[in-house]
This record gives C-alpha cells, sequence and structure tokens, in this order.
C-alpha cells in the first residue's frame, strides 16, 4: 500500500491548521476566557513529523530517524516551540480584544476608546484613623528582684510615619491595608477629649434655678437659699425658698429651683455681680414668740408689769429687734461670729431683711410671762422694725454653696472649643477628630486641625 493512500497520517495533515482534531476552536457565548490557538508544542511537531511521510514531499522518504537528538528533529522541534510561543499570544491578545474576557487595564482603556470613554485614574483608598494608648497603671512590687518589675508603660508614644495598620474585617469581607501619612505624638490622656458641654449660668435678674457642684449637699424642699453680697446698702442679695431639686450623678451636680426669680421691679433691685451662696439650715425663733396674749393676762398683772394705771394693748417693749439687737429663743452655738442670718416677717407684713452677725452671747432673760436662756446677736446692715416676735423668724446657719456652669445643648460653632483635660502639649498642625451627633440625632465626625498650639488649662479645662 503507498503513501498516498493508506490514509494512516490523513488526520495529522488534515489537523495541520487547527490542531489534533482538525476542528476550528468553538466558543460558547458568556466565557470568562476564549480558545484561539490552533496547537500547542506537542501539537505543531507532531503534525510536523507527520509531514515527513508525505507522498507529495519524496524527498523526505528517506529521513527515517525519529530521535530527539537528530538535527533534523530538533529543527522541528525547535520550530515547534516558536509555533506554541506564537500560538500562546495570538490566543492572550484575541482575549484583550473583547471586553469580557480582557484582563489588562490598557486592553479596557483602548477598548473604551473605541465608543469614546476615558478611565477614571486610580485612586488609593483614605481613612482616617483614632489611635488609642493604653493608660499607665500603678503596680505595686513587693519582691527586691528587679526583673520581676514589670515594664514601664510610656506617657508619650511617636506613632512614625508609614506605621502600617490593618482593618478588622466585617462577614465576607477581606482585611485591608493603610499606611499613616503623618507623623503623630500620642498620649493616653488625647485618647478621647470630652468637649466641654456647659456654659456659665451665673445668678442674675430673672433666674429661678442654678446648678450646684456636688451631690451630696443635704438639701431640702423648702430650703432657704441664699446669695449675698458685702453690699447690703443697696440691698444686693436674694434670698429663696428651694421648690425642686435635680441630682445628676453623672455630671457630679445639682440643679436647684426657687420660688421666683431673682432680684425686683419694686423696688427695682438687681442681684449682686458675684455673690456668694448659702444654704440656710437652721430656722430660729425669736425670745417672746411664745409670749402669752397681753390682753390675757388680768388687768391687775397689767398695771403691775406696765407700771401705768392704764396699761398698753401689747406688752411694753414687745419687739423682735431692738438697734440691731435680736435675741433668739434658746442656745444655739451654731450661730457664730461673721455668719449671715436672715430676719423673715411673715404674714401680711411679709418682709426680709440680710444681715451678719457681729457679736454673739448668751443670757438668761425674764420678760413678757417667759423666763429662759437668749443666744443675742448684734447685727450689722440696715436697721428696720421687727415688731411682733411672735411672726419673725430668723434663717441662720449657712452653709456654703458653689454655683457651676448649666448645660449647654447648643451645638458647636465657630472656629474654637473647649475640651476637658490638658491639651496644651497637643502641636498645631496635627490631624483630630471631632465626633457627635449633628442636629438630626445620627451620628458624625468631622477631621480638623489645630490652627494655633492650645494654651494651658484653666481648672481642669484647656
Amino acid at each position: 500500500m503507498s503513501a498516498d493512500t493508506c490514509g494512516c497520517c490523513s488526520g495529522a495533515a488534515a489537523g495541520m491548521a487547527f490542531g489534533r482534531s482538525g476542528q476550528a476552536p468553538f466558543n460558547r457565548p458568556g466565557l470568562a476566557e476564549i480558545a484561539y490557538r490552533s496547537g500547542t508544542h506537542g501539537d505543531v511537531l507532531a503534525r510536523l513529523i507527520a509531514g515527513l511521510t508525505r507522498a507529495d514531499r519524496p524527498a523526505l522518504a528517506h529521513l527515517r530517524t525519529r530521535q530527539p537528538d537528530d538535527p533534523s528533529i530538533a529543527l522541528l522541534d525547535a520550530f515547534a516551540v516558536v509555533c506554541d510561543v506564537l500560538t500562546f499570544y495570538t490566543e492572550r491578545l484575541a482575549n484583550e480584544s473583547f471586553l469580557r474576557t480582557a484582563v489588562d487595564r490598557t486592553s479596557l482603556q483602548e477598548l473604551g476608546r473605541l465608543v469614546a470613554y476615558r478611565l477614571a485614574p486610580g485612586v488609593a483608598a483614605e481613612t482616617w484613623l483614632a489611635f488609642s494608648l493604653e493608660r499607665p497603671t500603678t503596680v505595686v512590687v513587693t519582691s527586691t528582684d528587679p526583673g520581676l518589675a514589670p515594664p514601664a508603660v510610656p506617657t508619650v508614644v511617636t506613632l512614625p510615619e508609614r506605621l502600617r495598620v490593618q482593618s478588622v474585617p466585617g462577614p465576607g469581607e477581606r482585611p485591608q491595608t493603610f499606611e499613616t501619612v503623618e507623623e503623630i505624638e500620642a498620649r493616653p490622656e488625647w485618647n478621647s477629649l470630652r468637649v466641654v458641654d456647659t456654659a456659665p449660668h451665673p445668678p442674675t435678674f430673672g433666674h429661678t434655678y442654678a446648678w450646684l457642684a456636688g451631690t451630696e449637699l443635704g438639701l431640702a424642699l423648702g430650703d432657704a437659699i441664699l446669695f449675698a453680697s458685702n453690699d447690703l446698702v443697696g440691698d444686693r442679695w436674694d434670698v429663696r425658698l428651694i421648690t425642686a431639686i435635680d441630682i445628676d450623678r453623672v455630671r457630679g451636680v445639682t440643679q436647684v429651683t426657687w420660688d421666683r426669680g431673682l432680684g425686683s421691679y419694686t423696688p427695682p433691685n438687681n442681684p449682686a455681680d458675684a455673690p456668694e451662696a448659702f444654704v440656710l439650715r437652721r430656722r430660729l425663733s425669736v425670745y417672746g414668740h411664745n409670749a402669752p396674749k397681753w390682753k390675757a393676762m388680768s388687768e391687775q398683772f397689767r398695771k403691775d408689769y406696765s407700771g401705768v394705771l392704764t396699761p398698753p394693748g401689747e406688752w411694753p417693749g414687745f419687739t423682735a429687734m431692738s438697734d440691731l439687737t435680736i435675741d433668739l429663743d434658746g442656745a444655739h452655738p451654731e450661730v457664730v461670729k461673721g455668719d449671715w442670718v436672715v430676719v423673715s416677717r411673715e404674714g401680711d407684713n411679709f418682709y426680709r431683711e440680710l444681715y451678719r452677725v457681729s457679736e454673739r452671747a448668751e443670757l438668761s432673760r425674764s420678760d413678757f410671762a417667759v423666763s429662759g436662756k437668749v443666744t443675742r446677736l448684734t447685727l450689722t446692715g440696715e436697721a428696720h422694725d421687727f415688731d411682733d416676735p411672735r411672726g419673725v423668724t430668723v434663717w441662720a446657719a449657712p452653709s456654703p454653696l458653689t454655683v457651676v456652669e448649666g448645660p449647654d445643648p447648643s451645638a458647636l460653632q465657630g472656629s474654637s472649643l473647649d475640651v476637658v483635660g490638658d491639651a496644651a502639649g497637643m502641636s498645631a498642625g496635627r490631624s483630630i477628630i471631632v465626633a457627635g451627633t449633628v442636629m438630626t440625632g445620627t451620628a458624625a465626625a468631622q477631621p480638623g486641625t489645630p490652627a494655633a498650639q492650645p494654651g494651658t488649662p484653666a481648672a481642669e479645662v484647656a
């Protein structure tokens, strides 16, 4: 049987253009990668060796060896390598010619240019990082062995530029790596600086409430709160009765509300500019408050007591205060020299006056058919007529109170803010983040940069 009639090599010869199968590559729609190679190294080498026995090439009939180290076979092998490389890159070029299968950015850019589309330049991801440092703790070491002492936690840490940090991935996500773009000086006290959310609320005209420092002040409804000053002649003082108490243990303050606004229109008086605040804890009666009615006594008793034939209509000398001297019923060691006292007349002839105790003494007194111990106070202030001791009360034993700032619910405005803590060491130009809630109540964060180095702290507020 001749070489051109046996057909033993027809498959390889016929598949010279399309690989071993002799069929053109078929690619269904929607593939992520298409097949476009006419053959690999093995396919091309097999076809070349099969071509040595073709009947139309009688000159090659005498080349019977097929050993790889034969020069002729080695030449065919080298050519097959070249074809393998060419077909590989041809297939890659074909894949890069379609939008679905292209993987190179340049290919996507050139395909986009066919429809006048230009890719946006690539941008690196950015985020704001808030570093939190461990606060130093005090550890008591009883051993003298220095090796047992724990390492000291530094109070200041410098975070270098290009410090690598990694995000915490969520479900189905991959961690992202970031690098810092500036050197940062970090301190534990700068982990979170609370913005001052209070504003001055001094006791001025018309105010009916104030905030006091502390939560264990021992205040009660009905207690008298005094805003005093040394301007007694100008009546620059106020005394009010507490009607509500609200304790805020988180802030460590107590809000008190009193019965009416400070100051008065009639007569026109303004509160003191910088008054001292006190709570008057004692309400004391003056001597004679429990005296029997003068007219209830017998006529002979009244004549003998008054020394006149026609007795007066009230006990002679029956007054609560005389020449800025007042007698308290009983012994009251809690009332001391230098204290503020308020003399109050209740009823239809309501009146109150503020005095300071200049002298005090304890003695016995027997008048108005009453005997007993009294505390005599010599007062400094304006003299007023407090006649009937039955309707006069002395508010005494003041305890100092400290008026503090009240909550400020207004939104942050302007280019400066006050924080609680010491930020004086923070350098100007560093990045900070102001985080909180906006007017709608949603959380928000705003980066910023201090334009100047913060000032020194004042009363723990910088």
